[in-house]
Formats: structure tokens, C-alpha cells, sequence
């Protein structure tokens, strides 16, 4: 994938969550022994979607669906790593529409430093079908530091520019919607939860 990746951030990240209409009933939950991560994923596509529907062999059912998004699992090293991740799709609604916020939670782990690892990215299915998935990587990978007392963590939403029907990925953009990430954590929660800002910390060598 090229590097064409314009950074619209200014180091601060924020804490937050999200409400979600694809889900019927929010699953979130306050847990100290876990973190609130959320986000949003937006993809502008430059072809005729409909071509994917033709191509694909997406069921006649799924044709009024919308495009989706995956999010990832995050490891706690502490853990056994089938159970931990079961426990987590089990827990957590993991598939969102384009454009909306997801809230997740993961692990803190119970022993070292509280930081969580992000390497992989997220998965796209056009129709919301499996037939049609694309890999959207993250621009670079960072890992999140947890701080003391934190509910939950908003790390931006990813705007993917992608053409043709390869499916290139020519440009990410990743942009500040705190204000409307606040909003969507009073939604998810029924109450107010003050957002706090965290920075990230980016491997050495990504950017």
C-alpha cells in the first residue's frame, strides 16, 4: 500500500464510546477490569458498487444491506488467546455500518505496563457479506497507553480513500469527531462520562 497517508491529528486522541444502530441493545458495560475503546470507519469508494454486487454472488437478500465494518481483536498477553478472544466476540458487538462509531472493550492487562498493542486493522464487507471483504490496515501501528482511572478511549475515526476494483487504498485520513464521540458515549451510556485525552504511542520506525 502506498504511503500517501495524511495525518489530520495533533498527537491527543480522546476518551469516549459510541452508540450504534446496528445493534439492537447496547452490551456496554462499566468494568474496571476492562477499557472502552471506540472509533469510526469511513470508506470512500470510487466505483460502482454495484459491480461488486454482480461479481460477488452477494444473496439477492443482502442487496438493501449496508456496508461493514470489522473491528479487531486486541490481545492481552496474560491471556489464553482463543478463550480470551471468544470471550470478547461474545461480549462485544464487533460488526458496525460504515460512518458509525463502534464501542468495544478490551482486556487491561493484569500484569506490566497497561497498554494495548493495535497491529492489525480493521475488515470491510461490502453488503455486509463476507463474499465481499477488504482488509483496511491501519496507517501505522501504536500502541495505546491506558491511564489510571480511565473508563474509555476514543483513538479517531479512519477515513479510507480506495479506487478500482483491485480495491487500492491511495489515501487514510484520520480526523478528530470528539464532539460528536462525547455525544455518542452519553447515548450508549444514559448518563454523562466525562472524556479524557491520551496520547499514543507510535512504533518506532511507522511514520
Amino acid at each position: 500500500m502506498k504511503k500517501l497517508t495524511r495525518f489530520l491529528i495533533t498527537g491527543l486522541l480522546f476518551f469516549t464510546v459510541g452508540f450504534n444502530s446496528f445493534a439492537e441493545e447496547s452490551k456496554l458495560k462499566f468494568d474496571s477490569n476492562k477499557i472502552i475503546v471506540v472509533g469510526k470507519v469511513n470508506v470512500i469508494y470510487d466505483e460502482d458498487r454495484e459491480f461488486i454486487y454482480n461479481t460477488r454472488n452477494i444473496p439477492e437478500t443482502l442487496i438493501e444491506s449496508p456496508d461493514t465494518y470489522i473491528v479487531p481483536y486486541i490481545s492481552d498477553p496474560n491471556e489464553t488467546w482463543w478463550t480470551d478472544k471468544t470471550r470478547f466476540t461474545k461480549e462485544n458487538q464487533i460488526e458496525y455500518p460504515i460512518g458509525d462509531f463502534f464501542i468495544v472493550q478490551y482486556n487491561i492487562p493484569k500484569k506490566g505496563e497497561k497498554i494495548l498493542q493495535f497491529r492489525d486493522g480493521f475488515s470491510m464487507n461490502f453488503y455486509s457479506s463476507i463474499k465481499a471483504s477488504i482488509d483496511l490496515p491501519l496507517p501505522f501501528p501504536f500502541d495505546l497507553e491506558i491511564a489510571d482511572n480511565a473508563f474509555a478511549i476514543y483513538i479517531g475515526t479512519y477515513n479510507y480513500y480506495i479506487t478500482g476494483d483491485d480495491f487500492t487504498i491511495v489515501d487514510i485520513d484520520i480526523v478528530d469527531e470528539y464532539d460528536q464521540a462525547q455525544e455518542e458515549l452519553d447515548r450508549a451510556l444514559e448518563t454523562h462520562c466525562d472524556l479524557i485525552k491520551s496520547v499514543l504511542q507510535f512504533e518506532k520506525g511507522s511514520l
